[in-house]
């Protein structure tokens, strides 16, 4: 299933290499050979139980026919071919994909038992304002190989790049964390991003949305003919509608519609002008310092 999987059926999430074909090989030889060797030995000495190891009998219909002296020497030549491919196997599980093996159970042993995706929360103005605090040695996730805590290494050698991380992970290696935490290091410690999440965020920070300016969502309000909610009124139910949907006219249309909907079940919608994008795009992106700005203005605006 594993060679089908990899040769035959190929999963853009896996990528083969060399080490990976000699180990299915590995396990192929071993296989066999022993299959051979239970084969010659029914073949050879016989056995009243035979049945019960349904391969090696019909493997040892292969060598009827062939002299006693015959069986017995590839008896021999293939028990040991076969035992020196075990013990090789088992010399090699340190250093290839097989310590798996070992390294799998002892992860899901210390695996987090919190929910899926929680992410852990950072803290950054606690930590600068901390009495400890040393700007020399401050860091924020991973910048290189000896950052990662030893769960995370345990991680790495419980993977085998199987390409099933993308529905569940059968190791249960917590490789989203370790992306963040990278993320966290490019973004925060060093200011790197790509330049579409860089223009993005500016024009978070100077506009409020990603797209264009505020007074465009002013008017598309306007033309909804909906009710404005003043600064400091209290409503049952604010319908915050998102940048997405009051810039892409696809989803105006949508919008369009619920609105009419609305109006049939005599449900009155209620908006705030003055909306602004919240701070959980820049989260993603992990450019905090920016988020707490971003929350202040929305503050300061309302």
């Amino acid at each position: 299933m594993a060679a089908y999987r990899r040769y035959i059926k190929k999963p853009e999430t896996i990528e083969t290499k060399a080490q990976d074909t000699i180990a299915l090989l590995l396990i192929a030889f071993i296989i066999i050979t022993g299959f051979l060797v239970e084969g010659l030995r029914i073949a050879t000495a016989g056995d009243s139980w035979a049945f019960l190891s349904f391969v090696g009998l019909a493997t040892s219909k292969i060598f009827s026919g062939i002299s006693e002296e015959t069986t017995t020497f590839l008896h021999k030549f293939f028990w040991w071919f076969h035992t020196a491919l075990a013990m090789g196997w088992i010399a090699t599980i340190p250093y290839t994909k097989f310590f798996h093996i070992l390294t799998l159970p002892a992860n899901i042993f210390f695996s987090k038992l919190n929910p899926r995706g929680e992410l852990k929360r950072i803290d950054i103005e606690a930590l600068m304002s901390a009495d400890d605090f040393n700007e020399e040695n401050f860091k924020i996730g991973v910048e290189k190989a000896t950052d990662f805590t030893w769960k995370q290494r345990l991680d790495f050698d419980a993977c085998i790049s199987c390409g099933r991380c993308e529905e569940v992970c059968p190791a249960f290696v917590e490789h989203v964390d370790d992306m963040i935490e990278l993320r966290r290091n490019e973004v925060i410690m060093k200011g790197r991003m790509p330049s579409e999440a860089a223009r993005t965020l500016k024009r978070l920070e100077s506009i409020g949305n990603p797209f264009a300016p505020q007074s465009d969502r002013v008017n598309w309000i306007e033309q909804l003919n909906v009710r404005i909610v003043n600064p400091a009124e209290e409503v049952d139910v604010l319908y915050w509608i998102g940048c997405c949907t009051t810039f892409d006219p696809t989803k105006q249309k949508l919008q369009q519609i619920y609105q009419r909907f609305s109006r049939n079940v005599r449900l009155i919608l209620v908006f705030w002008e003055k909306m602004r994008n919240t701070v959980e795009t820049r989260q993603d992106l992990w450019d905090r310092s920016s988020s707490f700005r971003i929350w202040q203005n929305s503050r300061l605006n309302s």
